[in-house]
């Protein structure tokens, strides 16, 4: 009697690392006890904030003949969202090498560990041109067919396997679509560039959007020079314009037609990273508000780094090279939209990143100085309950001012 057939589950939106991890299951599968996948799999998408089936939770991903991939955390060895993998670089496609390399014939050892460490890169810290197989791959996702997308990615990467140069670095189109066969080769060129031409026309659209409509537009800015920018649009492109055509260190783009909304970070590497830390925490505080949820008792339980706070709707990515907030997103279709309008979220990114805003009786009801903040809660501060980190240096400076040389602490991190 025949075996049900292998199910292989990766999130919705799937990345160049996760389609590399893909292609080692068929090619290494048979020999790692998995059994023949590549003839007989199913490639299922979920929304990538899914949770673990219960009737998973004390089986075998073998023995249910399913493979994760990029979701569930700890079940499957495919996963790099795992707690125990934050803030290293580890990839869906890292860890697929490295439960195979018992397996990898010589022949292979080299072109996979270009392959894999290319991919780890690009997922962890990014850089992919665009025309680099992983940028293709993304504006395949936004164009919306997945499956036609998948074919195009696997062919692509198992022709790399079977004769790409070993010491390939780039993962160019060009370079790969000149390893297969002339008609299968144009085919797949032209699907590329299909994508290329696509995704050109709906970023110029995007950036005469901007120019055209400034009406639609919120810019603010702080006192210590951060540039924060809003705006809604059904456009796929718009945040990728908002950051290439205005240059804001911060960018709020809210999705016209699903609701949810990106808080993004400049992509600039002369100039350190921002921290969204106070920026999470008081959008989750108001998105509890919002929804009638208790917040945390601690104000660090605002922020975890890479999951939503329980009852809130956004995911804070801290671990990225360039941080964001997220409320749902390509990958993640299926997470309720925020009940914050784009105003309040533009005031909340101002009020936790400006050092020199504080409440005032006029605006807030509540008049703070900057200086005199007590550690006990001032229920009356509008402040106090987002735990800002810029308002935690002020207590706890004045906290040290109070104590003696000998009984001084050092901060904790």
């Amino acid at each position: 009697m025949k075996k049900d057939r292998w199910t292989i589950l990766t999130h919705i939106w799937t990345h160049f690392d996760e389609y590399v991890a893909m292609a080692l299951i068929y090619l290494l599968g048979e020999h790692a006890g998995i059994g023949s996948v590549f003839d007989d799999a199913i490639i299922q998408r979920i929304d990538a904030g899914s949770p673990l089936p219960k009737r998973l939770s004390q089986t075998d991903w073998k023995a249910e003949r399913i493979i994760p991939i990029g979701i569930w955390g700890n079940y499957g060895p495919f996963d790099e969202h795992d707690k125990r993998y934050r803030g290293t670089r580890i990839s869906a496609a890292s860890l697929a090498a490295e439960f195979f390399s018992p397996h990898v014939n010589a022949v292979y050892t080299k072109r996979i560990a270009s392959l894999v460490e290319y991919a780890t890169r690009i997922d962890c810290v990014g850089g992919s041109t665009k025309l680099s197989m992983a940028h293709i791959i993304k504006t395949m996702n936004w164009m919306g067919d997945e499956d036609i997308t998948a074919a195009w990615a696997l062919t692509g990467i198992m022709t790399y396997l079977a004769f790409g140069d070993p010491e390939e670095k780039m993962f160019d189109l060009n370079t790969i679509g000149s390893l297969m066969q002339d008609d299968a080769g144009k085919v797949w060129l032209v699907q590329a560039y299909t994508a290329i031409d696509w995704e050109k026309a709906h970023f110029e659209k995007a950036v005469q959007d901007l120019k055209g409509k400034r009406e639609g537009i919120r810019c603010e800015k702080t006192s210590d020079g951060y540039r924060i920018v809003s705006v809604e649009s059904d456009n796929p492109l718009m945040q990728r314009a908002v950051m290439a055509f205005l240059k804001p260190d911060i960018g709020i783009v809210r999705n016209a037609i699903t609701g949810q909304v990106s808080i993004v970070t400049r992509s600039d590497d002369t100039r350190l990273p921002i921290d969204l830390t106070g920026v999470a925490r008081a959008i989750n505080s108001e998105e509890l508000k919002a929804r009638g949820r208790a917040q945390p008792d601690l104000f660090k339980n605002l922020s975890p780094d890479s999951q939503q706070v329980p009852g809130s709707v956004w995911s804070f990515q801290k671990g990225l090279k360039y941080p964001m907030l997220l409320n749902g997103g390509c990958s993640a279709p299926n997470v309720p939209p925020t009940q914050l309008s784009t105003e309040l979220i533009a005031k909340i990114v101002r009020t936790a990143l400006d050092k020199q805003y504080f409440p005032t009786l006029e605006a807030d009801s509540y008049h703070c100085d900057g200086l005199s903040c007590v550690s006990s809660r001032k229920k009356p501060c509008p402040f106090w309950n987002y735990g800002l980190p810029r308002c935690q240096q002020i207590r706890f400076r004045k906290y040290q001012q109070q104590m003696t040389p000998s009984t001084k602490v050092c901060q904790p991190v």
